[in-house]
């Protein structure tokens, strides 16, 4: 049970490693901001009225990002909903972008300390094959 409930812990420490880099922090939405985000990552889009949309851009051209959004129908469900806006309204209607990202050095660091942890319990509760035991 103790193994469980480690494991459980270096799951949401490991969750903890990514989060998201707000890109419109010192620089305003234009064409020109726009035309720097990268297909195949994932964004925040917060609207100007509070709700957020989660967009991963799969292509764009000089005026449109198209993508797909992730929204949750009547039932619950989550579903992949194909999306396409122009920089225009995307600079009317959104308040805010942030890109996901990984954080290396942390991710780094809890996979070192919970592969070492990991080892530990092993060797403490029922020895390692071959019978290496601490």
């Amino acid at each position: 049970m103790k193994q469980l409930a480690i494991l459980v812990s270096l799951s949401l420490l490991l969750s903890s490693c990514f989060s998201y880099k707000n890109l419109t922090k010192k620089e305003p939405i234009t064409k020109d901001f726009l035309s720097k985000l990268e297909p195949g990552k994932k964004y925040k889009f917060v609207l100007n009225t509070g709700l957020t949309q989660i967009i991963r851009i799969t292509s764009m051209d000089d005026e449109t990002i198209v993508g797909f959004i992730r929204l949750k129908d009547a039932n619950g469900i989550l579903q992949k909903v194909s999306y396409s806006s122009s920089f225009e309204n995307i600079e009317k209607y959104v308040a805010k972008i942030s890109v996901w990202k990984v954080d290396a050095p942390k991710t780094f660091a809890l996979i070192t300390v919970g592969g070492f942890v990991a080892y530990i319990i092993i060797s403490l509760s029922d020895g390692l094959p071959g019978g290496f035991t601490l």
